[in-house]
């Protein structure tokens, strides 16, 4: 509640002489009169339902308000006119209008504000005193009785000021037509009594001002010529110049400001009823916002700013705290709340008491119960130790019966048997009978556990709660109170690329959700002032202002604020220094002034001073409109002309239009409606010239050309004849996308990686006519679109270049930039063209040749960004969408392309996949031992090398039975021969086999004449064998050796 300070009785300032006549009655003390009869007069100037409501509201006993017999309106009236009113210097005294306005002259201009909002005005009137105020008067609780009227006409608000004939603190237009009349105004407003101005008047007749006309003609270097006029009537004459004119713009242009904003409205209304409670002292039931108006006021904001992201759900999220009532309990409500937690602690003492009793007996039943469980189950093992003997002596008995009957069948043998049996019966009743009590003891002891457990958990549970009760009865309700406040952000920081709706946004928002805007919206450059301590002293009257109404959150908004708050370092300029130190100290430092906020939107956010960052609690990036935004943005141009802004041309329009802001675009409305109007012929190749000029006025570039430009060279590419095959959305059963694509310009396809660790790489081969990094872009276009991805940015050589980053400082400082901007979106792409970024430099020797990275800081950037992917899958109610953040990797050399894909993980196709399982596969068969089908040696395929092998490459010739045979066949009959003649079956040397190797005409058993590697030769390792035995089949291939034929007819027609 703002205090209302105490009454004096007026008496004459001691700097104005007064007249002889006037002296007489200048200084005396005049007398406070209650009054016993009050009408209160409220006069609506809307004609809302929401209006009326509230007015009947405050015209009702608030049932919050314990132990009052007042409404609102009538607590308003007894405690505003408390401190007296004096009206001795009014001519009519039957009606008062009491000033509701704030009215100020600071450094930065005039400023007025009026309490009421100009939704309703109060004037008051009276039964007593044949219907006249006295002179100087005042209301008292349990005296004054307040009558409330509610009118329902509504007043002309543009007459409001000629028809108000008995404020107390300025004139009508009417009163104002002499000099005398001007100030006798600027006395009530002053609290001067209307005899000074007789005073002022004589002193400006001796400088020769005799009309309002000579005051407004006087320039501010002769104002201080006047001599004969005390400084301090000089500054209030100009002050009352300034402000009456700043109302009189205002009333101007006044319209109805509700017509198209309800939640303006409501937001007004509930700034008036914060006023009204904090002159009552109620101000801690009211929220400082109201939490529908700002709900509405999103909502209207949203029809003006197309938003698929979460920008405005942001801004919602910090307008809501200010919707926060504060904690409030009084006394008798603390200690009622005491009382009745002392009442549950007791009861719980008690139930403590009685569950920790039956705990204790329950443990003691359960430990009995234990006890006799491990007595029976010794028992139990006891007899099953024992069952061994028992069967012995059992057997042993039945084995004596059979003896006896097998030696005396008329004997005793029955008695052995019966005894036997005697004995099993004994053993099995005593082993059922510990069995079936073991048995029951053990159920018992579960039922005791299973109670015991319960009752530990009742226990337990009311043990804590009687801890949480102690420890809440130890808190100081006082301290809490305060701690329980909901700590309102200090500032709120729109961010974001230019052209984006920052600022109107802002704007809207605040006015809209119910913030008190302290001046219009400033740039920093207007904030900016040259001559040393100026901006300062701006700073503190502006930030000022909000120490006159501290019931509402007053808001600053700042346009471009980095100007105003730069970093401070070895660079800052000093008086950029003393400013922001002046900003810092009044939000949240030595001179806080704890009702306000400040609004600001910047395109530099990285450039702004670190300590003003952290006061910013909120910071909201504002980007790019995406593709399904674009697209809306566009439909006004349907209804323009439907047959030319068809479903093809909107595609067009939006895909031509990537990465454009929201004022690019709007400029591309406007330039298509232009040509419209001239009655241009309107087809894509119109569009795209139109869209190259607004690409080029914005500074939008991919790569080194406009994508205007790009289409005009691919047109190909953009008429939407590869939709499918460009798209980035994969089939639900296939998972998500990791967020990484591989194009590869030199193997001419692209790679789409997938999410899941099962899954692998889609693969898909390029076009024609995608021989470059340039003819690639309508793909990517198409995949962006197909994505709503809100932002495309391209990172090559020309980028750089464009940004005049070429040392290596200002290269990362533009590419961190980058990144921080991007990661803001919900959904990104980042172009890599890695040819242009990363230079391959060959080292080439006689004995070896080695591959290195020039700028290896760059190559370490793209390969620790390319890690940090993410696609988020689809959430019901999530107005955002799901994230999704991608790298393309553009690349055409292959050695670069084979590190890149090694260095950041990035997964095989399945073909790739097949193929490195056939590898496993055949390096574990390679460690295998085999039969080489060339040498007929053992040998294990990953170990040999060359040389391993001696061979023969042709087929072995019989000369006694003229009979070609294979090695295999050779070593066979080799073999059986030599059989033979170590069993002396053969005679003599003559019957032993005269076999040759026809390849090289050598005796078999003689040196090979080829040499080479074990395994299949090499004319055959394309072939597949199958299940057929590789010896075999080698052996048969040299068997058909045409060479070895033609050596073998050659070597028989010499012998014959």
């Amino acid at each position: 509640m703002s205090e209302i300070p105490a009454f004096v009785p007026w008496t004459r300032p001691s700097n104005i002489q007064p007249s002889e006549d006037q002296a007489k009655t200048s200084n005396q003390p005049v007398n406070l009169v209650p009054i016993s009869k009050l009408i209160m007069n409220v006069r609506k100037h809307f004609s809302y339902n929401e209006l009326n409501d509230f007015i009947e509201s405050l015209n009702r006993i608030d049932t919050n308000m314990k132990k009052c017999e007042f409404t609102p309106l009538q607590l308003y009236a007894l405690h505003i006119n408390s401190t007296g009113i004096d009206m001795s210097g009014q001519k009519n005294s039957s009606v008062y209008r009491p000033n509701t306005h704030i009215r100020k002259n600071d450094f930065f201009g005039p400023w007025n504000f009026n309490y009421l909002l100009n939704l309703i005005s109060i004037d008051y009137e009276t039964n007593d005193n044949n219907k006249i105020f006295p002179d100087l008067w005042c209301t008292e609780i349990g005296l004054t009785k307040i009558t409330v009227i509610i009118h329902n006409t509504t007043i002309d608000r543009s007459d409001e000021n000629e028809n108000n004939t008995t404020t107390t603190g300025s004139q009508t237009k009417k009163e104002q037509r002499t000099l005398l009349d001007f100030l006798i105004a600027i006395c009530r407003q002053n609290q001067y009594d209307d005899k000074t101005a007789y005073v002022w008047k004589d002193a400006l007749n001796n400088e020769h001002i005799l009309t309002i006309e000579h005051l407004n003609n006087i320039t501010d270097k002769n104002w201080d010529r006047l001599t004969s006029i005390p400084n301090f009537v000089r500054q209030m004459i100009q002050d009352y110049k300034q402000l009456n004119q700043f109302n009189d713009s205002s009333q101007k242009t006044l319209v109805d400001p509700y017509k198209t904003s309800k939640a303006r409205l409501l937001a007004d209304i509930h700034c008036v009823r914060r006023y009204i409670y904090s002159t009552i002292g109620q101000l801690e039931q009211l929220s400082y916002l109201d939490p529908i108006a700002v709900d509405l006021a999103i909502d209207e904001v949203r029809r003006t700013y197309d938003d698929d992201s979460d920008v405005l759900i942001n801004i919602q999220n910090y307008l809501h705290t200010f919707c926060l009532k504060k904690f409030s309990e009084d006394l008798a409500t603390q200690e009622q709340k005491r009382i009745e937690l002392q009442t549950e602690l007791s009861l719980l003492k008690q139930n403590y008491q009685k569950f920790s009793n039956d705990r204790d007996q329950n443990k003691n039943e359960l430990n009995r119960l234990e006890i006799e469980v491990r007595h029976f189950e010794n028992k139990y093992q006891e007899i099953l130790k024992n069952e061994k003997q028992v069967l012995q002596e059992i057997e042993k008995r039945k084995m004596c019966g059979q003896k006896e009957l097998n030696t005396n069948p008329g004997g005793n043998w029955k008695k052995y048997l019966d005894e036997a049996e005697q004995i099993q019966t004994s053993y099995n009743k005593d082993k059922k009978t510990i069995g079936d009590e073991l048995a029951k003891k053990r159920t018992m002891s579960l039922v005791a556990r299973e109670k015991y457990c319960i009752i530990n958990s009742l226990c337990s549970n009311a043990e804590e709660k009687i801890n949480d009760l102690i420890q809440y009865t130890k808190l100081n309700f006082d301290d809490v109170r305060g701690k329980l406040l909901v700590k309102f952000g200090r500032g709120l920081l729109l961010f974001g690329p230019p052209g984006t709706g920052k600022s109107e946004i802002l704007k809207l928002a605040s006015v809209l959700a119910g913030f008190t805007i302290i001046t219009p919206p400033l740039s920093a450059g207007e904030l900016n002032r040259p001559l040393v301590g100026e901006t300062e002293r701006l700073l503190v009257d502006i930030m000022s202002r909000a120490n006159t109404i501290p019931y509402l959150i007053c808001a600053l908004i700042i346009d471009e604020i980095d100007g105003l708050v730069p970093k401070r370092d070895n660079n800052a300029h000093q008086g950029k220094v003393d400013g922001i130190s002046v900003l810092l100290s009044h939000i949240e430092g030595v001179k806080n002034i704890p009702n306000l906020i400040l609004l600001g939107a910047t395109n530099r956010k990285t450039m702004m001073d670190e300590a003003f960052l952290r006061r910013m609690q909120t910071k909201v990036f504002v980007g790019r409109p995406s593709p399904r935004i674009r697209e809306k943005m566009f439909e006004p141009l349907v209804y323009k002309d439907p047959k030319i802004f068809n479903k093809k041309c909107m595609e067009f329009l939006v895909r031509i239009s990537t990465n454009f802001s929201g004022a690019a675009l709007v400029a591309l409305k406007s330039a298509i409606l232009v040509s419209i109007d001239r009655r241009l012929t309107i087809d894509e190749d119109t569009l795209s010239h139109i869209a190259e000029r607004v690409a080029l006025e914005y500074n939008f570039y991919f790569g080194s050309n406009t994508l205007p430009e790009i289409w005009r060279k691919n047109k190909a590419f953009f008429d939407g004849a590869f939709p499918t095959k460009y798209s980035l959305v994969i089939p639900d059963d296939m998972g998500l996308p990791s967020g990484r694509v591989l194009i590869d310009l030199h193997e001419r396809k692209r790679f789409l990686e997938l999410q899941n660790r099962e899954s692998f790489t889609m693969e898909q081969d390029l076009n024609d006519n995608e021989i470059d990094f340039v003819s690639i872009m309508p793909r990517l276009v198409h995949g962006c679109n197909s994505r709503n991805i809100d932002t495309l940015q391209i990172i090559d050589h020309s980028f750089l270049s464009k940004q005049n980053a070429f040392d290596e400082k200002t290269i990362f400082e533009l590419l961190n930039a980058t990144f921080d901007e991007c990661k803001h979106y919900n959904r990104w792409m980042i172009i890599f063209h890695v040819d242009s970024l990363i230079i391959l430099q060959k080292n080439e020797s006689q004995f070896s040749s080695s591959t290195t990275i020039q700028n290896l800081q760059m190559y370490q950037f793209i390969k620790e960004n390319s890690l940090m992917t993410l696609i988020e899958p689809k959430k019901s109610g999530d107005l955002g969408g799901p994230r999704e953040q991608w790298i393309v990797l553009v690349v055409k050399n292959p050695e670069l392309k084979s590190l890149l894909i090694d260095d950041i993980g990035f997964k095989q196709t399945k073909a790739q996949q097949v193929q490195e399982e056939t590898e496993k596969i055949k390096q574990k068969d390679d460690e295998q031992e085999r039969k080489c089908p060339k040498c007929l040696k053992n040998y294990i395929p990953a170990k040999v090398n060359y040389g391993s092998c001696h061979y023969h490459d042709g087929f072995v010739w019989d000369s006694q039975n003229n009979v070609r045979m294979t090695g295999t066949k050779a070593q066979e009959l080799t073999i059986r021969a030599a059989l033979r003649k170590k069993s002396n079956q053969i005679n003599n040397n003559q019957d032993e086999p005269k076999l040759i190797w026809v390849c090289c005409l050598r005796m078999y058993g003689d040196r090979e004449c080829q040499t080479g590697i074990c395994g299949i030769p090499d004319e055959l390792k394309d072939i597949d064998f199958g299940n057929k035995d590789p010896v075999e089949l080698v052996q048969e291939h040299f068997l058909r050796n045409k060479e070895a034929l033609q050596t073998l007819q050659n070597f028989t027609k010499n012998i014959v």
